[in-house]
Parts: structure tokens; sequence; C-alpha cells
């Protein structure tokens, strides 16, 4: 297997999801961090991750939202 293999088929969080009947994902605070530390590619990431679920009618709830920046990032996405 390649070491920079980033997910596979097996238990992975992505391979659950695709597998369970859910109709909600909660998703880690570490993911609507909005300070300056976070990248352009982290943002794309979470961007992308809310633009499929929520098109397979699967609501989304984000834990850790502690600033009006992070909510607002939050519902423009």
């Amino acid at each position: 297997m390649s070491d920079d293999l980033l997910f596979d088929i097996g238990y992975s969080s992505l391979g659950i999801v695709q597998r369970l009947p859910i109709d909600m994902l909660k998703l880690d605070c570490s993911f609507v961090e909005t300070d300056s530390g976070v990248g352009c590619l982290q943002r794309d990431l979470l961007k992308a991750l809310v633009r499929v679920i929520t098109t397979h009618e699967i609501s989304v709830i984000c834990e850790g939202v502690e600033t009006k920046e992070q909510e607002e990032f939050l519902r423009e996405i």
C-alpha cells in the first residue's frame, strides 16, 4: 500500500458515510476554525463536503462555532 494514500475503502470516515443511511452529519470543531491559521485548502474542502452532503438532503451540524465570522462563513457555504 502506498504511504501517500489518504483514504481507502475500509473503515475511514468517508467509507462509513457512503454506506450508512444517514440524514445528518456532525462536523468536528476543527473544520470550522476560521482564524488566520486556516488555509484555502481547508476552507475549500469544507465547502466541497458541505455541498456534496446537502445535495443528498443530509443536514450538516457544525460544533464549536464560537465567533460571528465562523457563523457567517458556515451560513455562506
